[in-house]
């Protein structure tokens, strides 16, 4: 059995609208998929309100997306 990196999950109900920005988002950066997309913009917005330090790992760049 595979054990997962990432053992946490969330379920998010969005606006349409705000799939979209999502998508955008994802699409501007290049990020390969969505799930990547929506962690990136919480470690982000985690950053900006200086609500936790995430640091990425010098062998995971981008914090691993």
């Amino acid at each position: 059995m595979t054990k997962l990196t990432r053992p946490e999950r969330i379920q998010v109900f969005l606006a349409r609208e705000e799939m979209e920005a999502i998508e955008d988002f994802r699409f501007d950066q290049r990020i390969p998929s969505r799930a990547a997309a929506v962690r990136e913009l919480f470690r982000r917005a985690l950053a900006a309100n200086s609500v936790c330090a995430l640091q990425c790992e010098p062998d995971q760049p981008r914090c691993g997306l």
